[in-house]
């Protein structure tokens, strides 16, 4: 038989493992934005290289929300802009392809997201 004690211990430690993932998830989300806007901003400046290597962090960061997670293609879109600006073009072309897959999926293919990759 369960006794109160234990079942209120249970749901105690269920709320409590709740709330820590909820935390988990804002920490990493913070971490993929992050890396997300040192990149842009790295991009901007025109220091392509670092650019494209803290975005290639960026989208490991966002994988781990899913391979499918919308920041895993709008980061990958912005990294196939930095491939292309240092002329790497094979790799520009994977990126969006990558990317308007994801986004497709997320957003459906009339979203301003997917135009952005098939305008790029």
């Amino acid at each position: 038989m369960i006794t109160r004690r234990k079942l209120i211990s249970g749901i105690l430690f269920a709320a409590i493992f709740s709330v820590g993932a909820v935390f988990a998830q804002d920490a990493a989300d913070e971490a993929w934005k992050t890396l997300f806007i040192r990149a842009l901003n790295l991009h901007t400046s025109k220091e392509y290289l670092q650019s494209e290597q803290t975005f290639v962090l960026a989208v490991h960061e966002a994988e781990r929300f899913g391979l499918q997670d919308a920041r895993v293609g709008t980061s990958l879109n912005v990294l196939g802009l930095v491939f292309r600006d240092e002329k790497k073009f094979a790799e520009a072309e994977a990126a969006y392809q990558r990317a308007l897959v994801i986004l497709e999926k997320a957003y459906g293919s009339e979203s301003i997201d997917v135009g952005n990759v098939n305008f790029n």
